[in-house]
């Protein structure tokens, strides 16, 4: 696995998604592909219940790839169990909190109700 150099890039282009959080893991950053790194800006997390509080965890997927450093592969929480009260929403990420993606690894996320989380994340797509 490469591991990009960030500072001579041919191109940096911004990216956001939204999705519905479900109750069994699932992909919410797909896996960044070879030659790229994503510079994750934000992650957050509204809650449309109103009345239910509802938890969320966030782990990075490493699908198998050893990180830059050779170290091994490791799928790290990023949140683990944080509750959501009903009618808000969370900054799990934020300018302050912003880290980067290596190829082959993604978000993936788990909620604890059903239909009530919304994930919404933007970053910087860097190759």
């Amino acid at each position: 696995m490469a591991n990009p150099n960030i500072v001579q890039v041919s191109t940096i282009n911004g990216k956001s998604i939204a999705w519905n959080v479900g109750t069994s893991n699932g992909i919410l950053i797909p896996a960044v592909p070879t030659g790229e790194v994503y510079k994750i800006n934000s992650i957050t997390i509204s809650n449309l219940s109103t009345t239910t509080t509802s938890w969320i965890s966030l782990f990075r997927q490493t699908t198998g790839t050893d990180g830059p450093d050779s170290g091994g592969q490791y799928n790290g929480y990023i949140a683990y169990q944080i509750d959501v009260p009903p009618k808000s929403s969370l900054a799990v990420i934020g300018k302050s909190t912003s880290f980067y993606l290596n190829e082959g690894h993604g978000i993936t996320g788990v909620a604890q109700n059903s239909a009530t989380l919304n994930f919404h994340a933007s970053w910087e797509v860097i190759s």
